[in-house]
């Protein structure tokens, strides 16, 4: 029997090829998250802040344009106006992973007697934001080592000022709003900062959660996708926002998986970040996560796709 060949013109194999370039992210991102053996000395080295106020290196000054106040209005998102420039990104590490992620950043006005300001790394006034620009980069960094650097890279925008930053709380509504309009931007996920007040002192009054999370990423444009992330500074001599911000970006990246109300969302070594409980200090990422990591889709939503 003569064998058939078959001619592919010009036209078919540009097609076939932009068919396989459409699929080829799927191979090659996601779901294949891996532990290297050595989370539990990075959390270590997150939550005692050893290194981290001497790896930011990314050039603050491609931030100048923003240095006009925290809550600006060149690319304020607030009720008043929504710009249509898409901002330039920041990342605190250089190193390639299988996920990119790009958060934007919303604060209230809570932040102005945080405990920022008891910190010389981040103190900061509206005429010099270096000491904010650097609290989130560790902020961002330390997140972003506790899951992994080989695992995620964690880009940011903003700082954005919250609709109702004047409120201790953000409203479900102005979250919403928030977050509708945080999706014009480029936004995988939202984050929401609050922070204890320490105007009076060291001592202050703690909040009614540590976070949480609702929807997953790639869902901006559905008012979801979005945490809310309350920094309390230090417990002892741990500091607590990359640990908690960790936690709920784990929640969010494994939403599709259970219902917010099953247990089974959550991994059952105390010692895991992913448990119910946050053990101040001393949780890192065990293959739990990694296993529901691996058996989420949410990895390979296009937004997570995107370089």
């Amino acid at each position: 029997m003569t064998p058939q060949y078959f001619y592919l013109g010009p036209n078919m194999k540009l097609q076939c090829l932009v068919c396989f370039l459409a699929i080829l992210p799927q191979f090659s991102n996601g779901k294949n998250y891996y532990l290297v053996n050595d989370e539990k000395s990075a959390s270590e080295y997150v939550y005692g802040l050893f290194g981290l106020t001497n790896v930011v290196d990314k050039g603050l000054s491609g931030l100048s344009s923003i240095k006009n106040k925290v809550f600006g209005t060149e690319y304020d998102l607030g009720r008043n106006q929504i710009t249509q420039q898409r901002p330039k990104y920041q990342s605190p590490t250089d190193q390639s992973a299988l996920t990119n992620i790009t958060m934007c950043y919303y604060l209230g006005d809570d932040i102005e007697t945080s405990h920022l300001q008891y910190n010389d790394e981040w103190k900061y006034d509206s005429r010099n934001l270096n000491g904010l620009y650097n609290y989130i980069n560790q902020l961002t960094l330390g997140a972003n080592t506790l899951l992994g650097l080989h695992n995620y890279k964690l880009k940011w925008k903003g700082p954005y000022g919250r609709s109702d930053k004047a409120e201790k709380y953000p409203s479900s509504d102005n979250l919403k709003y928030d977050v509708l309009q945080a999706s014009t931007v480029g936004c995988d996920v939202v984050v929401f900062l609050v922070f204890n007040d320490f105007s009076t002192g060291q001592n202050t009054d703690g909040h009614k959660y540590s976070g949480f999370a609702n929807g997953a990423p790639c869902e901006a444009s559905q008012a979801s996708g979005y945490t809310v992330i309350v920094d309390q500074g230090f417990y002892g001599d741990v500091w607590m926002g990359p640990q908690i911000l960790a936690h709920h970006l784990l929640l969010m990246l494994t939403a599709d998986l259970f219902q917010p109300n099953d247990p089974r969302r959550y991994c059952t070594n105390e010692y895991s970040l992913l448990h119910k409980n946050i053990k101040a200090g001393e949780q890192y990422i065990d293959q739990c996560i990694i296993d529901m990591l691996n058996n989420s889709d949410i990895s390979i939503r296009q937004c997570l796709l995107d370089f």
